[in-house]
């Protein structure tokens, strides 16, 4: 059962009838209660999907309220047999189809809902799930590494290696110089010559590498690029990338050998890129705030980012994770939103609907083709701030 594809996710955007169940499982084989039997997240999806029906029936028609009670009942069924391949289950499940995934990245909390598709959650595992490279380097070889963030599964690799075939053939003994009483031996001539060829050969191969690593991030599209190996090679290829693709690559390295195996690097590598991922988040996030301030081109606060978004202003959205913010109403005949209630709309006066925050946003970024990050840790204590609402957004104009 592989991840679900941006096409589905896509399909899922897209679905505007209210009728789909969003289940989110944390399946995590690791955690002491999901080790006995049944498991924690057995036991919970079986509670919460017998009772979900009753709870919905004062706001379903009956054919809602049947067509709730039989994906209810197939999914109790679909459960039972499942066999945990990840740490969090997503599916989803409407009358007229059904998606679903395991993923290795951690979302730590269950949750069921009817209605719209609840897509929040998986945007974030799926932006957990992004690509990071890592590059160990010396003087002879260079290995690319695609891993996947908060995990370490997944490792797709390959090899660069220098050629020595190409080496010129010199003899390291001392050299001779003819005299008058006969061949005088002159040490270091050929020995230094051979030095600087060997030199020139790794300096090539080191440009070879940076230019793979160019061509590497823009085929792999990493997130981020952790620089290991020799400290000389490291700033050798890092001098000799292009801007942005530099931007990408983390100012701390990390010391081992480019053999080293597999679950040593990815030990050292995890830590360092949560750390930079974090970074990246704050620093995107102290932009956003600081053009908020100056009244540039960002904006904040639920209802305002919104209506950015739907006029096609948006280039990125930040948002703190997890979205806590339930509600937001919109006007059924302008789309406008608001962050309270009313009876008719301010502007127009049209009718008035209450729609959840985190579907309404993720839906309209997906329309407009802006960005949505969601970020953790001090991002996301800064957007918790008032008066930006725990969201922000970069504007296009």
């Amino acid at each position: 059962m592989t991840s679900l594809q941006p096409e589905d996710v896509r399909k899922l955007l897209q679905h505007m009838e209210r009728d789909t169940l969003s289940l989110y499982l944390d399946t995590d084989p690791t955690k002491p209660e999901n080790q006995r039997r049944p498991e924690a997240f057995r036991i919970w999806a079986r509670h919460e999907l017998k009772k979900l029906p009753e709870s919905m029936a004062r706001v379903l028609t009956p054919k809602e309220q049947k067509n709730l009670e039989a994906q209810s009942e197939m999914l109790l069924k679909e459960l039972e047999l499942l066999k945990p391949q990840g740490r969090t289950f997503v599916f989803f499940s409407s009358p007229q189809w059904q998606l679903s995934a395991f993923y290795q990245a951690r979302l730590h909390q269950n949750s069921l809902h009817f209605g719209a598709p609840h897509v929040a959650p998986l945007l974030w595992l799926m932006e957990e799930y992004a690509r990071a490279a890592i590059v160990l380097l010396d003087h002879q070889q260079a290995r690319f590494m695609t891993v996947h963030m908060g995990i370490t599964e997944g490792i797709q690799e390959e090899f660069l290696y220098l050629d020595t075939a190409d080496y010129p053939e010199y003899s390291l003994r001392a050299t001779p110089i003819p005299s008058g009483e006969g061949a005088v031996y002159k040490k270091g001539s050929f020995g230094d010559v051979f030095a600087r060829r060997v030199e020139e050969q790794v300096h090539r191969f080191w440009r070879d590498a940076a230019q793979r690593l160019e061509k590497f991030i823009q085929e792999e599209d990493p997130v981020l690029v952790l620089l290991a190996g020799e400290d000389k090679a490291r700033s050798f290829v890092r001098g000799r990338l292009s801007p942005a693709a530099r931007e990408r690559v983390l100012e701390e390295g990390v010391s081992f050998a480019v053999g080293a195996p597999e679950r040593e690097i990815l030990l050292k590598a995890k830590p360092l890129l949560q750390e930079g991922e974090r970074q990246r988040e704050v620093r995107l996030v102290e932009s956003l705030l600081q053009e908020v301030a100056a009244k540039g081109k960002a904006d904040a606060g639920a209802g305002a980012v919104l209506n950015q978004l739907r006029e096609g202003n948006v280039r990125l959205v930040a948002a703190a994770w997890p979205i806590t913010r339930e509600a937001i109403y919109v006007c059924q005949h302008c789309g406008a939103y608001f962050e309270e209630s009313h009876e008719v709309c301010p502007l127009c006066g049209g009718e008035m609907t209450r729609r959840s925050f985190a579907t309404a946003l993720a839906r309209e970024v997906h329309l407009k083709s802006a960005q949505l990050e969601l970020v953790t840790g001090k991002a996301a204590e800064r957007l918790q701030q008032p008066p930006y609402g725990r969201v922000a957004a970069q504007l296009r104009f």
